[in-house]
C-alpha cells in the first residue's frame, strides 16, 4: 500500500502511523436479521453523526456564509418522525405504489402537497416538511422536480429510502429534461445573518483553505479544521490525477484534485495531518509538484459525485449459517480510513446492471487493542448477511477471494464525542445491526482501560447461531471491559439459558440505566425493530439527544 499517515500531537503522544505503498498487501449492515421473515433486502444506509473537529479561533480564513440551519420546535427531532412515521401511509396514495410523469409531479409543489424525485423514486413529503433540519424553506427547493441534487448535496450519507419509506408514491417515468432545476441553495450572509439565494464561488479561501507551499515533492496545504483527523481524509493518485476530499460533520464534502498526465503516476506518499489543521502530503514518485501551487492548477468539487475505485476481496470467512466475513483489499496509493459509526458503498453488476449498497466496516478482531486493520489503512473488513431473494448479496456471495469490487469513499455523520463525554454507553442492536457496534465498543474498551467507562451491549437474533462474532463478545466480558446481553426470538436452543423474546418497554427498562444517569444510547437494526425501540425509548422518557438511531 503507499501512504503514510502521521498524526502529529502537539504533546508527545504517541503518534499514530498508518502506511500506503504501491506494493499489494495482503461490512449491512443494516441489512438486517428481520424476525418478521424479510426476504428481499433493502438498500439499507446510515443516518449518522462523524468527529466535528474544533474549529481554530484563528482560523486562516472564514466561510464567507453557511448553510441555514433551522431550530426544529420540540417534538420534531428524528427520533420523533421514526414515531410519527411508523406503520403509516404518508404518501396519499392509500399505499399503492403508482408510476408518476412530469406532469403530475409538478403539480404538486406546495408545502401542503409536495412531491419530489429522489433518484428513480418519487416521495410525498408534505408530512416531513416540519422535521426537516434545513427547514421547510430548504426543502422547498425540490418541490414538483428532481431533489435528488439536493439530497447529495447536503444529506450526501442519509439512507432516505429506509426515513422515507411511508411517504414512497413510486417509480418517476416521465423525463427529467422537462423538470424545472431545483432551487438555488437558501445561504446565510455571516456578516449580517441576512439570508440570500446565491451560488456560492468555488475558491479555497470560501473554503478555509489555502496551499501554503508546493515544492519539488511536498505540498502542504493549511485548512481552518483544528484537530483534523487523517479519518477526515481520502488521499489517491492514479495514473493521472492526485485527490484529496475532506469530510467533516456538518459540513459539504470539498474535493481537491491535480491533473497533469506527465506528472502524476499512482504511487506512494506520506501524509501527515497535524492538529493546527495543516496536511502535508510527501510524495514519493513524483517528481516535481510545485505546480500543484499555482493558482488555477487545483479543480475544487463541492459534495462531488459518489467516487468509487476497483478493490480486491482478499478473504471470506464463514461466520454462521447466512452470514460472512469479508476482507476487502484496498488499491495502491489510497489512504483511506472509514471513520466510526460511517459507512461506505459497496457496487458490484447483476445482469448488466450496477447495484450498490451501505455497509459499515467492521474490525478485524474487537479484542486486539492494536486494532488489527483498525488503522493499518490495507484493507477493509465487513460482515455481510446474506438474503435468499436479495439482488445485492446474492451477486455478492457469488465473488470469490481475488474478485474485484467497486468501493465508494466514506460517508455518515455519526458524532464521536459521546464516545469520550458519557461514562455509560448502551448498544441496541438487532441481526447485523451489530456491524456499527463494533468500532463504538473497541473504542469504549479502550477507553474504559484507563477511565472505568461501561459500555453495555444488548444484541437481539433469532437463534444461537446468528450470534456472530461471540467469541470476541465473550473474550471483552472477561476482560470487564463490554457486558452483553442476548436476547433470542425464536423457540429452540433448548441448552439456552439466556433471554427470550423480542424488545419490549419493560426489557429496556430492566437493562438500560435510568434517563439522566449520563448514558448514551445507539440503535441500530431492521426498521421494526427501530421504530419499537424509539418509541420504548420515548415512553421511558429517554431524551433526544442522548439516543442516536443509525437509521435503515
Amino acid at each position: 500500500m503507499g501512504a503514510n499517515v502521521c498524526v502529529h500531537r502537539n504533546t508527545r503522544e504517541e503518534q499514530a502511523l498508518y502506511t500506503v505503498d504501491d506494493g499489494k498487501e495482503d461490512e449491512g449492515d443494516i441489512e438486517d436479521d428481520v424476525d418478521e421473515g424479510e426476504e428481499e433486502e433493502d438498500d439499507n444506509g446510515e443516518m449518522a453523526n462523524l468527529t466535528v473537529p474544533t474549529v481554530a479561533q484563528d482560523n486562516l480564513l472564514s466561510l464567507k456564509s453557511k448553510h441555514l440551519k433551522v431550530p426544529l420546535r420540540q417534538g420534531r427531532g428524528l427520533m420523533d418522525w421514526i414515531k410519527v412515521s411508523n406503520n403509516k401511509d404518508l404518501s396519499g396514495t392509500g399505499g399503492r405504489p403508482r408510476k408518476v410523469t412530469e406532469e403530475e409531479l409538478a403539480k404538486h409543489c406546495t408545502q401542503g402537497d409536495c412531491w419530489m424525485i429522489v433518484h428513480d423514486k418519487v416521495y410525498n413529503v408534505s408530512a416531513y416538511m416540519e422535521y426537516h433540519p434545513g427547514g421547510e424553506l430548504e426543502l422547498m427547493r425540490g418541490a414538483g422536480t428532481d431533489a435528488t441534487p439536493l439530497f447529495t448535496e447536503i444529506h450526501p450519507w442519509v439512507n432516505y429510502e429506509s426515513m422515507l419509506r411511508t411517504c414512497l408514491v413510486g417509480q418517476f417515468v416521465g423525463s427529467r429534461t422537462k423538470l424545472r432545476p431545483c432551487k438555488r441553495s437558501v445561504e446565510v450572509d455571516s456578516t449580517d445573518g441576512s439570508i440570500s439565494s446565491s451560488t456560492p464561488t468555488h475558491s479555497l479561501a470560501d473554503y478555509g483553505i489555502k496551499i501554503l507551499g508546493a515544492k519539488k515533492q511536498q505540498l502542504r496545504i493549511g485548512t481552518k479544521w483544528r484537530f483534523l483527523q487523517p479519518d477526515n481524509i481520502v488521499a489517491e493518485t492514479t495514473a493521472s490525477t492526485f485527490r484529496l476530499l475532506f469530510q467533516l460533520s456538518r459540513e459539504q464534502p470539498i474535493e481537491l484534485s491535480w491533473n497533469n498526465p506527465k506528472l502524476i503516476g499512482a504511487g506512494s506518499f506520506e501524509l501527515d495531518v497535524e492538529l493546527t489543521g495543516a496536511v502535508q502530503i510527501d510524495f514519493h514518485s513524483f517528481k516535481d509538484v510545485a505546480s500543484f501551487g499555482q493558482p488555477d492548477a487545483c479543480t475544487i468539487r463541492i459534495n462531488p459525485d459518489r467516487h468509487y475505485r476497483t478493490c480486491i476481496i482478499g478473504r471470506v470467512e464463514k461466520l454462521t449459517h447466512d452470514t460472512y466475513f469479508y476482507r476487502v483489499d484496498l488499491p495502491a496509493g489510497l489512504a483511506m480510513r472509514v471513520p466510526i459509526g460511517h459507512h461506505v458503498f459497496l457496487k458490484v453488476k447483476s445482469n448488466g446492471k450496477s447495484i450498490e449498497r451501505p455497509y459499515t466496516p467492521v474490525l478485524c478482531d474487537m479484542t486486539d487493542p492494536n486494532g488489527r486493520g483498525w488503522a493499518n489503512g490495507a484493507s477493509l473488513f465487513f460482515i455481510i448477511k446474506v438474503y435468499p431473494n436479495g439482488a445485492f448479496t446474492q451477486t455478492f456471495s457469488a465473488l470469490k477471494e481475488g474478485s474485484s469490487i467497486e468501493v465508494s469513499d466514506p460517508s455518515g455523520s455519526f458524532e464521536s464525542g459521546p464516545l469520550k463525554s458519557y461514562d455509560s454507553m448502551c448498544l441496541l442492536a438487532a441481526g447485523t445491526g451489530f456491524t456499527p457496534m463494533a468500532k463504538i465498543i473497541r473504542k469504549r474498551a479502550d477507553m474504559g482501560c484507563v477511565s472505568g467507562k461501561k459500555t453495555k451491549l444488548l444484541m437481539f437474533n433469532k437463534t444461537k447461531q446468528d450470534i456472530a462474532c461471540k467469541e470476541q463478545l465473550e473474550e471483552l466480558e472477561s476482560l470487564k471491559l463490554l457486558e452483553v446481553v442476548h436476547v433470542l426470538s425464536q423457540q429452540g436452543d433448548s441448552d439456552w439459558a439466556g433471554l427470550r423474546g423480542r424488545v419490549t418497554k419493560a426489557l429496556l427498562k430492566d437493562h438500560l440505566p435510568s434517563p439522566g444517569d449520563r448514558t448514551f444510547i445507539c440503535v441500530c437494526g431492521p426498521d421494526p425493530f427501530t421504530q419499537a425501540t424509539v418509541q420504548f425509548l420515548g415512553e421511558l422518557a429517554y431524551e433526544n439527544e442522548s439516543v442516536h438511531v443509525f437509521q435503515g
